[in-house]
């Protein structure tokens, strides 16, 4: 007897991690996938999706792939009426991935893509429960909920009073504490949140080169070669293929319903130092000069402001600096006791075996020409 054939509705289907997990979703053939994009007209949108499905491999039957024109900072996360009833009618199961990772949006722009977007993504989850063959919501949130605290990181916290270091934490922190009131009130939900995603740890393979990639990228480029923070200051860098991996994992287990994730290096996290040490190997390069965090506020900051404004390079260094200094300074130490018990095997590889081959990624991709 044919299994049947079960529906995930997808957002950020083709963002950084959803170009990692979709084909692994697609593998299973009797998995279904709608998934949520913006497009211009009808062409456009198929066009979108011929094009994804060429970067597949062969064996993937088109059929399970069908792209929605939505837009998720609208009502019914602007689907139309015939999708929207396709929805009802067919998923059984939603993975959201979606968001604006951008650090300088400010809080209403933050707050319409990551907090509203996250609201109309668990209306739609508890309508779909409430029509009676929803199974779950797997939501990726990110470790750094957390924002200003310092310390040990528990995965069953949320809420803990904390400051934030700029809009995403703090959007991104709204958005999960009101999906945790709907998982209380009885939503089938989880949350899954990874720390810094990069490339693939086999191939170094990524889809974009945000985050992470941004300073490297500034220093690539010889824009700038100082780093305001402290070289011991500790990075939780896991790889995309173990993101996706855990999280289609842990959604086939009922017993994660309800509860939180960190997809994390947690006690394997290594130092600020030890990234630099493989990024002076991949790149021919003077060694990065360290500056004091305090020493860099109180007194270097604001008298370089005009000399950052005269070029490119500079402008696009400011940025990172006012954007990553906060993470280059401290960071709070991720639990991962949860994740661990029901991924058993499935853990991250020391990023110490595998961060130059991302980087080498990076610098052979020219970062994709951004910059």
């Amino acid at each position: 007897m044919t299994p049947p054939v079960q529906t995930t509705l997808v957002t950020g289907a083709t963002g950084f991690l959803g170009s990692a997990l979709l084909p692994r979703l697609l593998s299973d053939p009797q998995q279904r996938v709608y998934a949520i994009v913006r497009a211009a007209d009808a062409a456009k949108l198929e066009a979108r999706r011929l094009k994804y499905l060429s970067s597949l491999p062969d064996c993937f039957n088109p059929d399970q792939l069908i792209f929605m024109n939505g837009d998720l900072t609208k009502s019914r996360l602007g689907l139309g009426d015939d999708d929207l009833r396709r929805v009802f009618d067919d998923v059984d199961s939603i993975i959201h991935m979606a968001a604006s990772t951008r650090f300088d949006l400010t809080r209403e722009q933050a707050q319409e893509i990551n907090i509203d977007g996250g609201r109309e993504i668990a209306t739609l989850a508890q309508k779909l429960q409430d029509h009676g063959r929803f199974k779950r919501l797997d939501y990726v949130s990110t470790c750094y909920v957390a924002g200003h605290r310092k310390g040990r990181v528990f995965e069953s916290e949320c809420d803990e009073g904390q400051a934030f270091r700029n809009s995403y934490e703090w959007s991104k922190a709204k958005a999960e504490m009101h999906l945790r009131e709907k998982m209380a009130d009885g939503l089938r939900a989880a949350v899954h949140r990874p720390s810094i995603i990069v490339g693939d740890s086999d191939s170094g393979a990524a889809a974009s080169f945000s985050a992470l990639y941004i300073p490297v990228m500034v220093y690539y480029r010889g824009w700038w070669r100082t780093l305001p923070g402290n070289p011991g200051t500790m990075l939780d860098l896991v790889p995309v293929n173990y993101v996706a991996d855990a999280i289609l994992k842990l959604r086939e287990n009922e017993e994660t319903l309800s509860k939180t994730f960190h997809l994390a290096a947690g006690d394997s996290a290594i130092k600020i130092e030890d990234v630099v040490t493989r990024l002076n190997t991949v790149i021919d390069a003077p060694p990065v000069r360290y500056i004091n965090p305090e020493t860099w506020r109180r007194w270097i900051h604001r008298p370089m402001i005009p000399f950052f404004s005269l070029t490119k390079g500079g402008r696009a260094t400011r940025r990172v600096i006012e954007s990553f200094l906060p993470y280059f300074t401290y960071n709070p130490q991720f639990d991962t006791s949860v994740s661990d018990k029901y991924l058993g095997d499935l853990r991250p590889p020391s990023a110490l075996d595998y961060f130059e081959t991302v980087l080498r990624y990076a610098v052979e991709n020219d970062f994709n020409g951004e910059g």
